[in-house]
């Protein structure tokens, strides 16, 4: 009756009074984003927060709250980026 465990995950991204919401990956528990979505914020201070919530996306029921991170400034991502593991990331900021 029952199948493999899924989920149909999408998030939540919020920096200042902006948030939007990812695609919703379906049936899936280790989702991947595609590499060409991506959102606009409006940044005034490298002291801004990011805040990251992921939820299951129900049809016929509220959504279900999967998990986060930690609230990062974007100063503190940015610096996380210059890693030390030898790796380069891109940050944007415009």
């Amino acid at each position: 009756v029952f199948g493999e465990a899924t989920s149909d995950p999408y998030c939540n991204v919020t920096l200042g009074s902006t948030t939007c919401k990812t695609s919703v990956v379906s049936r899936n528990c280790n989702p991947d984003w595609p590499d060409n979505e991506y959102y606009d914020f409006f940044l005034f201070s490298f002291k801004q927060r990011l805040k990251l919530e992921v939820y299951d996306d129900d049809l016929l029921s509220s959504d279900d709250f999967l998990g986060g991170f930690r609230q990062y400034s974007v100063g503190e991502l940015i610096s996380m980026a210059q890693t030390t593991d030898g790796k380069e990331y891109t940050v944007w900021v415009h």
